[in-house]
């Protein structure tokens, strides 16, 4: 797919914009006599280096499709839950600069939560900052007939998004998610479930 020459150029214009404040930002930081400053200025220098490379690589490359699969784990789950388990999902990523969106819908298979659960669907949406390196945060709402549904979620991912092909990325992601989950036993209790999951998903950027 052929790249709007103006597109680009705006897009080239925008990221020099961006890279010439956090510049400025460095300076003034580097250059303060505060200790408490003085400490974290490597660790800052690195993360502003990651941001910097993000937001300038892959121009042009702002849509992603893709399907991929994610393995899950849990602690503290509720009597009668899965404590790991396998899902599946498709993938749209819209990054126009340093920032994006991204929307997913997860698949859990029958049987694949909780012991008698019905097949779950997961929409979810989540604000990307980051391009080849990213970090994002969102949330997920489950739908479908089982009982374990309607119990919204939030995400806390990092991941990569590499290229192996001009227009095929392979994306390998971690995420933290936040539930609660409905306690069985007793109809008005819910649980708060920390989740951990890490994801590969093969896309096509255009």
């Amino acid at each position: 797919m052929a790249i709007n020459s103006k597109t680009l150029s705006r897009k080239v214009q925008v990221d020099k914009i961006v890279i010439e404040y956090i510049l400025k930002i460095l300076y003034f930081i580097f250059k303060s006599t505060n200790t408490g400053v003085k400490t974290m200025k490597k660790y800052f220098a690195i993360g502003i280096m990651f941001l910097v490379m993000a937001s300038t690589s892959f121009a042009g490359k702002t849509h992603q499709f893709g399907l991929g699969v994610n393995f899950w784990d849990t602690t503290d789950e509720p009597i009668d839950y899965d404590s790991s388990g396998m899902s599946y999902f498709g993938t749209y990523r819209y990054t126009p600069g340093l920032w994006g969106i991204e929307a997913n819908l997860e698949y859990y298979p029958e049987d694949s939560v909780y012991t008698d659960n019905d097949v779950v669907w997961e929409p979810q949406a989540l604000f990307v900052i980051g391009s080849w390196i990213y970090g994002a945060a969102g949330i997920g709402w489950p739908i479908g007939d089982s009982e374990i549904a309607n119990q919204p979620a939030a995400y806390l991912k990092a991941g990569l998004n590499l290229s192996i092909l001009p227009l095929v990325k392979l994306d390998i992601s971690g995420k933290y998610k936040y539930q609660r989950l409905k306690d069985f036993s007793d109809n008005n209790k819910k649980h708060t479930v920390d989740g951990f999951v890490i994801g590969a998903s093969i896309n096509i950027a255009l």
